[in-house]
């Protein structure tokens, strides 16, 4: 059991700062009140003079570019201080919306592991493009992205079947990335991931409620 006791606690959004201790256990938060008896046994961590807030999730990141290639291969103190970039913005959880599937995975194991500090991954492993995709000249400047195969789909039913084998690999959720005009949506249009509402998704499915994580490194 751990308590956050001494600092201001903002418990829902909008709501203003006010005194209060936190009680984690488990890794999940188990108590926010004003006046409580700690239980015995119980670190206590002094926030005077800190705000505290739940967990932020970054909703679109990329583990494609090549600082994270070969991830198995990273020293653990090289990954950690990349993955604190994520850390000390307050992010406890990310979205990769387009990677390397199996690198990604390496990240993560690790992460779970308590080999190195960093935040909960989800992933779509490779997004879904249309044929002939490239990224933009801009993008490759700044990223240095790996060079990772990714899927392609002329039309809905492609779509679905680049889906269906993602799937097969373990991966829970999907993305897509279309500039062409399938059926309804317009030209020129970008989409990430809205073709399944219109088209029987197949593995894109709800993100289950996270709370806090406990990023104590095994030494």
């Amino acid at each position: 059991m751990i308590a956050l006791h001494g600092g201001r606690v903002i418990r829902e959004p909008h709501a203003e700062p006010a005194p209060a201790t936190v009680l984690i256990e488990g890794g999940t938060i188990a108590a926010v009140a004003s006046v409580f008896d700690t239980p015995s046994q119980t670190r206590t961590i002094d926030c005077s003079g800190c705000t505290i807030v739940a967990g932020f999730q970054n909703s679109h990141v990329h583990f494609f570019e090549r600082k994270w290639a070969s991830a198995a291969e990273i020293p653990a103190e090289e990954l950690g201080a990349q993955l604190q970039d994520f850390e000390r913005f307050g992010f406890t959880a990310v979205f990769d919306l387009s990677s390397a599937y199996e690198n990604t995975s390496v990240i993560r194991r690790r992460i779970d592991a308590r080999e190195v500090c960093g935040p909960r991954i989800f992933t779509t492993g490779p997004g879904i493009v249309p044929p002939g995709f490239d990224l933009p000249d801009a993008v490759v400047a700044v990223l240095g992205p790996m060079n990772v195969q990714l899927p392609s789909a002329s039309d809905p039913a492609e779509a679905r079947r680049a889906a269906r084998r993602c799937v097969t690999t373990g991966i829970r959720f999907s993305s897509a990335r279309f500039k062409r005009q399938f059926n309804s949506l317009h030209r020129g249009e970008n989409v990430a991931a809205r073709f399944f509402s219109a088209w029987t998704p197949v593995c894109l499915v709800p993100i289950r409620r996270q709370n806090t994580r406990s990023c104590t490194k095994r030494e």
